[in-house]
């Protein structure tokens, strides 16, 4: 089997990442500056409310962690958590994580306050929305990279050093830990949609832990970079953040150089990474429910004499590099809100707002509406199956699949049974066509069609695009 070309990989990453086909013009936005009160880090909306927003604030020697409605004033918000009555500091370098269904917020939290940290760590703490009552769930403060199941039920952490890790989940609703792996180089880790698989990446790899079996499934894939941040696309394809051994630092640990955002796909034992930036100075990728990605880029001051002075940073969005936002803190992630309208960042310490909505227009799909969950996921194994025929294409010289052999061919790319099982269907129809090479209009040209009910046909088109369709004919 011949290995993945670059090329063709970014076929594929194409059919799965619509932030890379964007179009559209440039245009300034209006910033609103909130009057909030305090220094303000890691704005997070609510994944169900678009007008709820959780930061920490910062005021007087005292942190809080604060939680603004939006739809009632934009002058002052609730106080959920503050230092001089716990007796510890919410973390500032960590990004506040809401569960699922909005019912918590999760957060780490110090004796006393950490510096800023590329690793943040800490005891982990749970406060219930929206009773405001708050816990710690963990001992010690050595975990790092919380992150709650898609489901809510579980929460992944690594505890120990980067160099030197333990996998441990705690289940929410038993308050209970428990210990899956051991041994690890990681410092972040991110769950895949399924709720069973967790990657875990650090300086010298990615873990793909598979939690199907009491002794969780491992494969390992070498990558001689340092992995900082992670998020799991679909499974398999995975958005980072990756800093170079070379890369410097400023006073408060932000990568000025030698940090970009990268897509890296595992398949079987291989792996291949297609770089989303080239800057060097790409930080802190933030994916919204919608699929849009934006991330923080860092540019360098320097005096007269080259020396750097400072560090001016701005939002960026990936698709086509366009500026959103001109100046923003460096230290504290964005945050895009559920309905894929607002912003939230923080720019001089005040908690900022811009409305994107001309931007995130272009992500409106089929998986955030609600009523549509069940036709969504059909979707979402449609794109999957793409993905795998795609990388069968790449193996063997631009060839499609034998129909007649169609299951045995993707067998070896895609690992989800449920998924295989779509190709049984006999609403699913695969279409023979000549080598990708000679397609004209590989984007009009339908590569397989699944009729998910009377009349409701789901189409993959053989640039690896998906698309519902209602009319029969077209269907076909």
């Amino acid at each position: 089997m011949k290995g993945i070309k670059s090329g063709m990989f970014l076929v594929i990453l194409l059919a799965i990442l619509p932030f890379l086909l964007l179009c559209g013009v440039k245009a300034p936005l209006s910033v609103e500056e909130l009057p909030l009160e305090g220094y303000i880090f890691q704005p997070a909306f609510s994944p169900k409310d678009s007008n709820l927003i959780a930061f920490i604030s910062s005021q007087k020697g005292e942190d809080t962690l604060t939680l603004l409605d939006l739809s009632r004033s934009k002058k002052q918000g609730k106080s959920l958590f503050s230092s001089t009555q716990s007796r510890v500091f919410p973390n500032r370098s960590f990004g506040i994580r809401w569960s699922p269904r909005g019912d918590y917020l999760l957060f780490l939290a110090n004796s006393r306050q950490a510096p800023p940290s590329l690793t943040p760590m800490g005891a982990i703490w749970l406060l219930a929305i929206p009773s405001g009552k708050a816990r710690a769930i963990s001992e010690g403060e050595n975990l790092f990279s919380p992150a709650f199941s898609p489901d809510g039920s579980l929460i992944a952490a690594l505890q120990g050093t980067p160099r030197l890790s333990s996998l441990w989940i705690y289940h929410v609703e038993n308050r209970k830990w428990e210990q899956k792996l051991e041994g690890l180089i990681a410092n972040c880790l991110s769950w895949a949609k399924d709720g069973q698989t967790i990657y875990l990446a650090g300086e010298e790899g990615i873990y793909e832990v598979n939690l199907n079996k009491p002794k969780p499934d491992v494969n390992f894939f070498p990558l001689p970079k340092r992995i900082i941040s992670l998020h799991t696309l679909t499974e398999g394809i995975l958005v980072a953040s990756v800093l170079a051994p070379s890369a410097q630092l400023s006073p408060d640990l932000l990568p000025v150089s030698g940090a970009d955002i990268e897509v890296i796909g595992l398949s079987g034992k291989e792996h291949k990474e297609v770089p989303l930036t080239k800057n060097g100075a790409s930080y802190l990728p933030e994916l919204s429910p919608k699929g849009m990605l934006l991330y923080v880029r860092n540019t360098p001051l320097l005096d007269d004499e080259g020396l750097m002075k400072g560090v001016v940073s701005s939002i960026w969005e990936a698709g086509r590099q366009e500026l959103l936002v001109p100046y923003c803190d460096g230290d504290s992630r964005p945050s895009i809100s559920p309905d894929g309208r607002l912003l939230a960042f923080v720019k001089e310490g005040k908690l900022c707002l811009v409305n994107i909505e001309k931007y995130s227009a272009y992500y409106e799909g089929l998986e955030e509406t609600p009523e549509n969950r069940e036709l969504a996921e059909k979707v979402n194994w449609m794109k999957q199956i793409g993905i795998a025929i795609l990388m069968y294409v790449q193996d063997y010289d631009e060839n499609w699949p034998l129909a007649e052999n169609l299951t045995e061919g993707l067998g070896p790319y895609l690992k989800n049974d449920t998924i295989l099982s779509v190709l049984f269907d006999p609403h699913f129809h695969y279409h023979s066509l000549p080598p990708l090479i000679h397609l004209q209009h590989p984007s009009q040209t339908v590569l397989a069609s699944w009729e998910v009910s009377p009349g409701l046909w789901i189409n993959l088109y053989a640039d690896g695009h998906v698309k519902v369709v209602s009319n029969l004919e077209e269907g076909r």
